[in-house]
């Protein structure tokens, strides 16, 4: 059986998703905060802001960044997308970073507790008629390919058709690499820190520069580079989409040839072929 696939999971509510599936996500880690009377709301909530209504298929907030009031309210961020995928806070106060960190907290964080207990006051709180996805406690940890493929191959083999969602790995390469892999859902930082530029992910300033020109505002680089990061992830997961029948690496627009040359990379340290 082939590594790379598609599924189609019905919600409880009656909403499909169809994977492949990137997931942009929002988290308070990493990102600067402002200080109100009430609360530290953190920059991520204007980038939520920014891009919401062009985040039309999914999108994966923390339930700790909910929880403390860095971003909106649930009532709010219910209305964002066909599905919200719920992450337990888990990444938030752990020592784990995403890729893309430019650099690191300080952890634990001082003064912070976060237990299942406060995760359940969340998910409690989630609004009924609105699908999500919940994601149970967790620690962090980082896959490689290798390991997703061994892991769909033993999944395979039981007869076990569960789509393997990688966290953290939300980049024009490295979703791609997982997808290659044997991954179907995808979620990670990136396209908040950094632009989407020919399949790599670059310095925000040196694509505004490129792509909108030397007198763009780096609040406008910063807004039009949001959006323009979720039309790419949407082209991807179509590349991904056109890839599977034939097996065909042209079919991605940027990065095929070296996509090739790792994939067969990958299937010899896997061992043997699909």
């Amino acid at each position: 059986m082939k590594l790379a696939r598609k599924s189609s999971i019905t919600h409880p509510l009656g909403v499909v998703l169809e994977t492949p599936l990137l997931v942009p996500s929002f988290s308070s880690k990493g990102f600067l905060f402002k200080k109100t009377k009430t609360r530290q709301i953190s920059e991520v909530a204007d980038f939520m802001d920014v891009s919401a209504e062009v985040l039309t298929e999914s999108m994966l907030i923390s339930a700790y960044d909910v929880y403390n009031k860095h971003i909106q309210p649930l009532s709010q961020i219910a209305k964002i997308g066909s599905v919200v995928f719920i992450d337990s806070g888990g990444y938030e106060v752990s020592d784990a970073h995403d890729f893309p960190s430019v650099f690191k907290h300080p952890w634990p964080p001082p003064g912070v507790k976060w237990t299942e207990a406060e995760l359940t006051t969340i998910l409690d709180g989630w609004p009924r008629q609105s699908p999500a996805v919940f994601v149970g406690f967790d620690n962090a940890g980082r896959p490689f390919p290798i390991s997703i493929g061994t892991l769909r191959r033993a999944l395979d083999g039981a007869g076990v058709t569960t789509p393997i969602h990688v966290f953290g790995s939300l980049d024009p390469l490295s979703s791609s690499l997982y997808f290659l892999a044997g991954a179907e859902i995808f979620d990670g930082l990136t396209w908040l820190r950094y632009s989407y530029r020919n399949g790599q992910a670059v310095y925000y300033h040196n694509h505004g520069v490129l792509d909108y020109g030397i007198h763009e505002r780096d609040s406008l680089v910063t807004a039009r580079s949001l959006r323009d990061n979720i039309y790419y992830l949407q082209r991807l997961k179509y590349q991904m989409l056109d890839f599977l029948p034939n097996h065909s690496f042209d079919k991605f627009e940027f990065c095929g040839d070296f996509l090739k040359k790792s994939y067969d990379t990958f299937l010899t340290r896997l061992g043997g072929t699909e």
